[in-house]
């Protein structure tokens, strides 16, 4: 197995929304502690993410002991505690899932209307009590689940990956991105680019992540998460679609690794940490 380093541990509290960067963070089977907790619904409760609201990239989002805060600039800031409140249960989808969720209430639901700077109505929901999301059986695992994640509940990328696509961006003569484009929870060094494409597991001291394949990557890659505006060349989408195409039919490319977590519930992945990916 080769060694490596984990240099970045992200967590993205809201689906969409601003992550927080952390020294060290709590694996649990459903992704790092307090990732995907919460979500942006349309008043039908289909999931919304930048895709179609690339401004959910402007709203950031900071943890304490109690709760989230959302803040983004000029309008001050809401808080929504852990502790589930009373509201409305409703059917949430992520894709071709329905979760049972709870809304958070109109006040957060204005604010974020406020934020994303639209008259269409949205809402706050986190997961119902109880209600446990199940993943694809067939390709993470019986026990497989995770909280709003697109699909698996880590992504794992290399810093020799982005700096493969920022040379090949160079090259075009175009600015190169900062690993934010790709919103990967853990970020390792060491490796060879897309080493963790070809890999099957991370493993720290104590715990052991399994990687189950390459990420299939959107639009949502041309949006800067510092200003929430998108590139109007559709770059880094487009060249990756040269240099790390998704294996079968399609044009997609790929980017960073879906995993999930084989063992160490409970347990912490800390920045500096020594691992083995192979």
């Amino acid at each position: 197995m080769d060694q490596a380093c984990v240099t970045e541990i992200n967590v993205y509290p809201v689906k969409s929304m601003k992550g927080i960067s952390s020294l060290q963070c709590e694996l649990t089977d459903k992704g790092l502690r307090h990732d995907r907790h919460w979500m942006v619904v349309r008043h039908n409760g289909r999931f919304v993410t930048q895709r179609e609201q690339p401004a959910l990239a402007r709203i950031r989002t900071e943890l304490d002991a109690r709760g989230l805060t959302l803040s983004r600039e000029g309008l001050g800031s809401v808080f929504i505690p852990f502790e589930a409140g009373t509201g409305e249960e409703i059917v949430s989808r992520v894709w071709k899932d329905d979760c049972r969720t709870l809304d958070e209430g109109p006040e957060i639901s204005r604010w974020i209307a406020a934020a994303l700077e639209s008259e269409e109505s949205f809402r706050l929901v986190r997961m119902a009590p109880g209600f446990r999301r199940k993943l694809a059986e067939d390709r993470f695992g019986k026990e497989s689940t995770t909280a709003f994640a697109d699909a698996a509940p880590y992504l794992v990328a290399s810093e020799a990956s982005l700096e493969r696509v920022n040379r090949e961006l160079r090259a075009r003569g175009l600015q190169p991105v900062p690993m934010n484009r790709f919103r990967p929870n853990i970020v390792l060094s060491g490796v060879d680019a897309f080493a963790e494409h070809s890999s099957k597991e991370l493993c720290g001291e104590h715990w052991r992540i399994t990687l189950i394949d390459p990420s299939q990557r959107c639009l949502v890659t041309t949006v800067d998460q510092a200003t929430g505006y998108r590139d109007p060349d559709r770059q880094p989408y487009l060249a990756m679609r040269e240099i790390s195409p998704v294996a079968g039919p399609g044009s997609a490319p790929a980017f960073a690794q879906n995993a999930v977590l084989a063992s160490g519930e409970g347990r912490f992945i800390r920045v500096g940490e020594s691992i083995s990916l192979g």
